[in-house]
């Protein structure tokens, strides 16, 4: 065997081994690419939005968000027969909790502490705002969003 034919070999199997390798990366992207990473505005936000809209004749939704360090995703209701006007608008916002227990919690606007001064990370972030924890409830959902501010 000349070296000619040796260098052609020892080449041939390196190819060979390098496409072994970029065919193994190319089946490990496509499964990757086939999961479905969850989202908690998929599976929670966005359920929640449909099951209140649905007792809110007239109305019509849009989530917002997520914004901040919280996470802060709001649900706004805006009325169809005044679509560009703001004053016409119920809105709701929650942080999530513990997502792996399905925790979600509502902003409180009702009550605001002082305990991050203006212009902070926390003021600038909404922390000055508590949260609470929801009940999995339609109605008791519509009823906090209709009395907070």
């Amino acid at each position: 065997m000349t070296d000619l034919n040796r260098f052609a070999n020892l080449y041939v199997a390196k190819m060979d081994k390098y496409d072994a390798k970029r065919d193994k990366l190319q089946k490990t992207i496509e499964k990757l690419e086939k999961l479905r990473c969850p989202s908690w505005i998929d599976e929670i936000i966005k359920p929640v939005a449909k099951a209140m809209v649905e007792k809110l004749p007239g109305r019509y939704y849009g989530i917002l968000g997520p914004f901040g360090l919280s996470s802060e995703t709001a649900i706004h209701f805006y009325d169809k027969n005044h679509p560009d006007n703001c004053d016409h608008c119920l809105s709701i916002t929650f942080r999530p909790g513990d997502l792996n227990k399905g925790e979600l919690r509502v902003v409180d606007y009702s009550q605001k502490s002082n305990e991050f001064a203006p212009g902070t990370i926390g003021e600038v972030n909404g922390f000055n705002y508590n949260e609470i924890d929801i009940k999995w409830d339609v109605d008791w959902l519509i009823n906090f969003m209709e009395k907070t501010p």
